[in-house]
């Protein structure tokens, strides 16, 4: 049988729970927990856009002018290794970039086809607006047909330490699409990354906000299916227990299910990120 065990509070360091006389049924149980599905998909997006972030910071950390100063500035040191390590982070993220969008694309394409059209409008309406993300984007696809796109250091006392992309190099691919007219008006034939490394990242959390727009629905039929367990059983916060009999019970013969209280939350205050979802959810 499967009992629901309602929560009473904390106490003592102790959690406190009553093993109620109500139970459900296999089918009911796992209609509820199916409910929760939602939340690996949740975690995925999340996962992957503090992946982007992080990368992102490890680039603008390693290109700040202080890092940079100190590195170059510092007698023997290697500057093909300094190139090497520019390269290595500039790369990491043009392709865990490229990789979220390529994610959500995927899950919307086997979950909600009907929408993927609207989410590649969404991105697109980025690569037409915003030089740093069609610049990015594009630059990944450079690395991999052409070559590493750092290839010059400034290294002086007297002014700042620079790592810079030659456009000339750049404009010898003829892969670009419309970001060939972007380079071609630069006025500098050295371009450093780091002025539009914000402007990337701020676009990024754009469209991780809107994958959360996807799963928003996900998230409201669950609470909906809480707020009717709540009600049909007069219970507050509840967990399933498992077990026979009594004596198996006493006999530390059962298994505990969790319901994802925490990790319910937790989505629902990310999802609520977003300017047009609003989900309110009691805590007790």
């Amino acid at each position: 049988m499967i009992y629901i065990a309602e929560y009473e509070g904390y106490e003592n360091n102790e959690h406190k729970l009553e093993i109620t006389g109500k139970t459900v049924s296999r089918e009911e149980y796992d209609d509820f927990m199916a409910n929760f599905k939602f939340y690996g998909q949740y975690h995925q997006f999340k996962e992957i856009h503090e992946i982007c972030l992080e990368s992102n910071l490890d680039l603008m950390k390693f290109l700040s002018v202080k890092n940079l100063n100190n590195i170059l500035r510092t007698r023997n040191v290697n500057h093909e290794k300094i190139l090497q390590t520019g390269n290595k982070l500039l790369l990491n993220y043009c392709t865990v970039i490229k990789i979220m969008v390529e994610k959500i694309e995927s899950y919307l394409k086997h979950n909600k086809a009907d929408e993927i059209d609207e989410f590649k409008t969404f991105c697109s309406n980025f690569y037409d607006n915003t030089f740093a993300y069609r610049f990015f984007m594009r630059l990944r696809n450079y690395i991999i047909h052409n070559g590493m796109p750092f290839t010059k250091i400034t290294s002086a006392i007297y002014k700042d330490c620079n790592l810079y992309i030659d456009r000339n190099n750049l404009l010898k691919w003829s892969g670009w699409s419309t970001v060939k007219n972007d380079l071609e008006k630069m006025t500098e034939n050295d371009i450093a990354v780091q002025p539009f490394l914000q402007e990337i990242g701020a676009s990024i959390y754009a469209i991780y906000l809107q994958s959360l727009y996807y799963l928003a629905p996900g998230v409201i039929k669950s609470l909906q299916n809480i707020n009717k367990f709540l009600a049909m059983y007069n219970v507050k916060r509840f967990d399933f227990i498992e077990f026979e009999s009594d004596e198996d019970f006493k006999n530390g013969k059962y298994e505990y299910h969790f319901v994802p209280w925490g990790s319910l939350i937790q989505c629902i205050e990310e999802l609520n990120k977003h300017p047009n979802i609003n989900i309110n959810m009691k805590k007790d």
